[in-house]
């Protein structure tokens, strides 16, 4: 029973990321230790209480969201599991690749389909004739891809990590 789960929340911690980056000091930090202001100086006792100048909000200083790490991992996660027998419809997929932070192409011999993430509404899945197929609904047409139904590997259950890393993948992109 706990293998089953860890098969499932490994892909989850793995594309979730490692927490919140470490803080660091700025040029206006003051620290704060015990002294007896009646014996500081009056510059010493008002420092800091000046109200803070507040960053420049100028949209050209602003950077649009990048492609990072966790979504990089994913991809190359996913782009194995398809690859490995995935078809888009009936065509056989011959890439998968992120191509933004929130969108991907699935290409196959006829042609590419781009899945924006953001606008992914939901993504269901079921079992039919040993195919896991699963159905990216989005703005305009679903997209209907399936692989094979292998159950546990000893790479885990490629069906369950796709489904849920697409999941997370339009949870990342939708906040």
């Amino acid at each position: 029973m706990t293998r089953s789960w860890l098969k499932v929340l490994v892909p989850v911690l793995v594309l979730s990321g490692c927490g919140a980056p470490a803080e660091q000091a700025g040029a206006n930090d003051t620290a704060v230790t015990a002294v007896d202001l009646n014996d500081a100086p009056a510059a010493i006792v008002n420092a800091g209480s000046e109200a803070p100048v507040p960053a420049a909000t100028n949209a050209t200083e602003q950077t649009a969201p990048t492609i990072d790490r966790t979504n990089q991992t994913g991809a190359k996660l996913y782009r194995e599991i398809l690859l490995d027998g995935g078809k888009l419809g009936d065509a056989s997929i011959t890439d998968f690749r992120l191509d933004g932070r929130c969108t991907t192409s699935i290409v196959t011999a006829g042609g590419s389909t781009t899945v924006d993430w953001s606008k992914v509404s939901n993504v269901l899945s079921r079992t039919s004739a040993g195919r896991h197929v699963l159905t990216i609904e989005r703005d305009g047409q679903p997209v209907e891809l399936s692989i094979p139904e292998k159950g546990d590997t000893p790479k885990g259950n490629a069906a369950l990590q796709l489904e849920s890393g697409f999941g997370l993948l339009a949870s990342e992109c939708q906040s």
